[in-house]
């Protein structure tokens, strides 16, 4: 893999190299914007018509999808369809249409990508790396001119949250330096280490220290997968005194930060053993007991104290419809139920998810739903890890570990589908990487020769 993939586009038949400079531009352009510009959808969807006349314009040719692909894609394909069945069995919005289309789409990019690039592995990964870097160098610099005041010299009142909110934000932008940092780490030249090293920890550096501006926990917990799986990258690359010492302070600064944020609440460790020790007690709580005749917590209406109390409501409600679930649109109206005891002007109504990705996509579609849901990040999960154990492709299933397992561990404190800008980042990410899985053949659209990765 080396950075002249860019400067060393193929000659492809029927299809202009300024073309598909074009169309790459207008995709980075896009993405490094998701989060922090709102006119970043114009920059993505002229990118993706353009890459779709131009993969018009190439030679037919005969292809074989990785497996491992074919079956990303019909799970995908099957919770679309299930989606849809919301829309038109039951009413449901027509954006949730919109909603699952941003999933899928990342696979239509990365085989657009892959074509264009000659059907390049490499070059899709460097590419990918390249959309990450931008992602994120504007994402930080947005969380900075945010979270900080200049004028005061210190951290602003306000969390840093791009033109969506702070989580959201917050998700797409660890993922992204998470990205960056795993593609630097298998790079680094052992005779030049010091100067790729020194800049790799400004990468986590800055990136830590980004999200701290944002204030979300949950995202934070997100860097304890990427640190091992950095640390990885790097094994083989430098002394192993040097890779500890790496370690080492990539956790101390992630302590820091996690101190420092979570400092701010220090009751959230009690309600959390609460939580844990009554879920599901919710049709006592009005009255203040639980089957027991003991009496129920009542957690604070805060970012923590109202998680916890969506979450035993979410596991009352699936326990009512455990296999096709409440509906697509169900939330928060379903909680109107006078058996749940929520009173009528209690915060939780204010929101449109429980802020757990599991539980919500349960209650809302069943268990059929959940599956079909997150059936394509396991097996995404599963090619990385068997790619991670080939060295000749270790680093690229190590992205593929981190960006389906990054928004899993986000998954546990927020819904990334319920966003429009995590649904469109997370499925870019990993679709565009599932691309890279072997056993995919593909023919030849070059006017010259080319060895294909």
């Amino acid at each position: 893999m080396s950075s002249t993939h860019y400067f060393d586009l193929p000659r492809l038949r029927n299809v202009s190299p300024r073309a598909v400079v074009a169309c790459a531009l207008l995709f980075v352009v896009g993405m490094a914007l998701l989060g922090s510009l709102k006119m970043a959808g114009a920059f993505y969807i002229v990118s993706l018509v353009l890459g779709l006349y131009l993969l018009w314009r190439l030679p037919r040719t005969q292809i074989v999808v990785p497996p491992a692909v074919r079956l990303y894609l019909g799970f995908y394909l099957a919770f679309f369809a299930l989606v849809v069945a919301h829309v038109v069995v039951f009413s449901a919005s027509t954006s949730n249409i919109d909603q699952v289309s941003r999933i899928g789409l990342g696979l239509l990019n990365g085989f657009t990508f892959l074509a264009l690039f000659g059907f390049s592995r490499d070059r899709l990964f460097d590419f990918v790396a390249l959309v990450a870097a931008a992602h994120a160098a504007v994402a930080v610099a947005v969380a900075v001119y945010q979270g900080v005041d200049f004028s005061a010299f210190g951290l602003s009142v306000a969390r840093a949250h791009g033109v969506t909110n702070p989580i959201p934000f917050s998700e797409m932008l660890l993922t992204s330096v998470g990205l960056v940092a795993i593609a630097m780490a298998a790079r680094i030249d052992p005779r030049r280490s010091w100067a790729m090293l020194g800049l790799l920890a400004l990468v986590i550096g800055l990136g830590l220290f980004a999200v701290f501006l944002t204030g979300t926990r949950g995202t934070l917990i997100g860097f304890l997968l990427l640190l091992p799986l950095m640390m990885i990258a790097l094994f083989g690359r430098m002394t192993r005194w040097l890779v500890v010492a790496v370690a080492v302070l990539a956790l101390a600064a992630w302590l820091a930060a996690a101190l420092l944020l979570f400092e701010r609440d220090q009751g959230a460790g009690p309600m959390l053993l609460d939580f844990l020790s009554t879920a599901g007690a919710t049709e006592h709580q009005e009255a203040g007991i639980d089957v027991e005749g003991a009496e129920t917590p009542r957690f604070r209406d805060d970012s923590v104290g109202i998680r916890l109390q969506l979450w035993i409501l979410a596991f009352d409600l699936i326990r009512e419809a455990p296999l096709l679930g409440h509906g697509i649109d169900s939330f928060p109206d379903v909680l109107r139920r006078p058996e749940l005891g929520v009173p009528a002007d209690s915060v939780l109504y204010e929101f449109s998810n429980v802020h757990n990705q599991y539980l919500d996509m349960t209650m809302k579609m069943g268990l059929l739903g959940a599956v079909l849901f997150f059936a394509p990040l396991a097996v995404a999960s599963l090619v990385g890890l068997r790619m991670a154990l080939d060295p000749a492709e270790r680093v690229k299933g190590l992205a593929i570990l981190w960006a389906g397992g990054s928004y899993a561990i986000y998954g546990l404190t927020q819904t990334f589908y319920g966003h429009a800008s995590t649904a469109l980042h997370f499925g870019v990410c990993l679709g565009m990487l599932m691309w890279l899985a072997p056993g995919g053949r593909y023919g030849d659209i070059c006017q010259r020769p080319e060895t294909v990765s």
